[in-house]
């Protein structure tokens, strides 16, 4: 091999070694922005769920502090009112029943939104709770166990808290199942 081809084989050489690391530079980028893009979208997503459960438990607590007391109200004054024609006392009995049927509604709306359970049981406490309810209005037998030491933060907990519910509603709606047991433990 003569001189002439050497220097051809060795440019070859440091042509390829040079566009190999261009490539490989490239590749690492792009590599790196995807996860960027991804820890990015992750955040977003985590921002908009908070922002969306501090939405509910607003709306919850104007429900539950605003609205019940003047429904209370109301059906408290329908109770009250005298009246001698005996259609108009059946016609405010129904119309206070219908009020009982609308405030325990609106107790359940606001309940659904951000359980005061959560609050004040915390995240077992809360999904025992949510089990009774809901072994209370089907056939299911629905046993919820779990340390008491079972911590999480605020954020964390609403949404295993919503994940539970979606899971029961699942349950209760397809599998036909007669018994659920849900075991929370930290690991």
């Amino acid at each position: 091999m003569d001189t002439q081809e050497a220097r051809i084989y060795i440019a070859i050489i440091i042509t390829v070694i040079v566009l190999g690391i261009i490539i490989g530079y490239f590749a690492v980028s792009v590599i790196r922005q995807q996860r960027r893009n991804l820890e990015l979208q992750k955040a977003n997503a985590l921002a908009e769920i908070a922002a969306m459960e501090k939405e509910r438990a607003r709306i919850a607590a104007d429900l539950h502090d605003e609205l019940g007391p003047l429904l209370s109200v109301v059906r408290f004054q329908l109770d009250h009112v005298e009246l001698v024609n005996r259609d108009e006392k059946e016609q405010l009995t129904n119309a206070s029943k219908h009020l009982d049927g609308l405030i325990e509604r609106m107790r359940d709306v606001a309940n659904n939104l951000m359980p005061s359970a959560l609050v004040r049981k915390g995240l077992i406490g809360a999904v025992e709770e949510f089990a009774s309810n809901a072994e209370a209005t089907s056939t299911m037998k629905i046993s919820v166990t779990g340390d008491k030491d079972f911590n999480v933060e605020e954020g964390k907990s609403i949404n295993i808290y919503r994940v539970i519910q979606e899971l029961v509603h699942n349950c209760l709606k397809h599998a036909q199942a007669t018994k659920m047991e849900i075991e929370m433990e930290m690991k």
